[in-house]
């Protein structure tokens, strides 16, 4: 049996919640309002005969703001298509064997769900597809690429659509601003919590920076701070360190103990430091913090980002390190790096979420020696554009060469010059830009 032909008899879907539905909508016009919120469409329903009857009752809300039996029956006679449907008999079975509109939300989220997993079979049904009838001059990464990208997308949960009215809205801020509440965040890092205000609570965050200048320990204590501090769930996709490694640079932030060095030379900790490192790993072992170690691209991500939004609330952090490791998807970089912050817009404005994201800077801006500005990612004008806010990560002094004397003194003031830090905000689209100076702790990987 082919793999085609396999696939196909078991494609998903659930007749019961298709009629219930359609009842529903028929008991109660509301309804097609909540499907309409949930993205649902007649494209799917598995039923042909399902699709034209809601196609129908969309355009009897549309024209004439009601769903009775009579008008739908009305409409599927003018399309010629209502002997297809069932006739009148097939509209009052719908009606008859659904006594409320109470199952709707369940019926919404069953159709929904059965769509969503024969895209995914019809996607992977296509990739196979393509990958077998590969001509000699393909190039396998492209093929892989372009059937992740394939499934990935058919996976997406679709995004509620939100038809938000003015006055709902004003209303909103107001009760907000009534019970004291920031968009804000504090980040427990002091001089950004006191120079910039903290960290915006939703959003698409860049931060970028030249090398080894911090900019991937600033936003893995950032995150770590939210968790601990304010209970938001956190997912790193990780393209640059292993799950390890992060988890050493946490530990010796939270815990004051040089663990990477520590680590890198086989040394045991002391008896306190051994103290303060299981009581972190026990404070952390509470935390909702998890390291994704997979290749996939920002739409894959999108939709692991929805499942992640689905099990737990809207209150979460999302970082990504960094945006140029993002698997291609496009030959040209700077088009890779646009349809990436895409993805990525998505994940902070449809799920309204905070998304970090770490950057390049262009090989160019490398050389000046000076605070990175804001056109100087590297990817140009698609980060600039579509980010929220940007914050370059700068420490004046990195390429001092070491003192000649190594005396403690100049020792120690070539290790202070080294710490000091500044983290620009170049761009902020709901607030003023402004520059956060703090000190950077190196054998602890810890900002201050």
């Amino acid at each position: 049996m082919s793999t085609r032909t396999a696939v196909h008899r078991l494609v998903p879907h659930d007749p019961h919640a298709e009629m219930t539905l359609l009842g529903a909508i028929m008991l109660d016009p509301r309804v097609f309002n909540e499907c309409r919120k949930s993205g649902l469409s007649a494209g799917d329903f598995y039923a042909e005969r399902h699709a034209m009857i809601f196609s129908a009752l969309q355009r009897s809300v549309q024209d004439d703001g009601d769903t009775l039996a009579v008008q739908v029956a009305s409409r599927l006679t003018e399309s010629g298509t209502l002997e297809r449907c069932g006739g009148d008999s097939y509209l009052d079975e719908l009606l008859t064997s659904t006594p409320s509109a109470a199952a709707a939300p369940w019926a919404i989220k069953r159709v929904i769900e059965c769509a969503r997993l024969r895209r995914v079979i019809d996607a992977a049904d296509k990739a196979v597809h393509s990958i077998l009838n590969r001509g000699a001059a393909e190039d396998v990464d492209d093929l892989c690429n372009a059937a992740i990208e394939r499934v990935s997308s058919a996976a997406r949960a679709r995004v509620i659509v939100r038809d938000t009215r003015l006055a709902d809205a004003e209303r909103a801020v107001l009760a907000q601003l009534q019970r004291r509440e920031s968009c804000m965040l504090p980040t427990g890092i002091e001089g950004i919590d006191r120079d910039l205000g903290g960290i915006a609570a939703s959003g698409l965050g860049v931060v970028y920076g030249y090398t080894s200048s911090g900019k991937t320990t600033l936003c893995i204590q950032i995150a770590g701070g939210l968790a601990q501090t304010q209970g938001r769930w956190v997912r790193v996709f990780s393209y640059e360190q292993p799950a390890k490694r992060i988890a050493a640079t946490m530990l010796s932030a939270a815990a004051g103990v040089s663990v990477h060095e520590r680590w890198n030379r086989g040394e045991l900790p002391t008896d306190a430091e051994w103290d303060r490192l299981r009581k972190v790993l026990v404070d952390h072992d509470a935390m909702n913090f998890e390291i994704v170690e997979d290749n996939m691209n920002a739409a894959a991500i999108f939709a692991r980002c929805v499942e992640y939004r689905d099990k737990n609330g809207p209150s979460g952090v999302v970082l990504v390190d960094y945006l140029q490791n993002l698997p291609p998807m496009a030959k040209d970089d700077v088009q890779s790096v646009a349809e990436s912050m895409r993805w990525l817009q998505r994940i902070a404005r449809d799920l309204e979420l905070l998304v970090l994201v770490v950057s390049q800077v262009t090989r160019d801006a490398s050389k000046s020696g000076q605070p990175p500005r804001l056109n100087e990612a590297f990817g140009g004008v698609p980060i600039e554009s579509k980010a929220d806010f940007i914050m370059a990560v700068y420490r004046p002094h990195l390429m001092e060469a070491s003192p000649a004397s190594d005396t403690d003194l100049d020792r120690m003031e070539w290790n202070r010059r080294q710490s000091i830090t500044q983290v620009h905000l170049l761009k902020d689209k709901y607030g003023a830009r402004g520059m956060a100076e703090m000190t950077f702790q190196l054998p602890l990987l810890r900002f201050h």
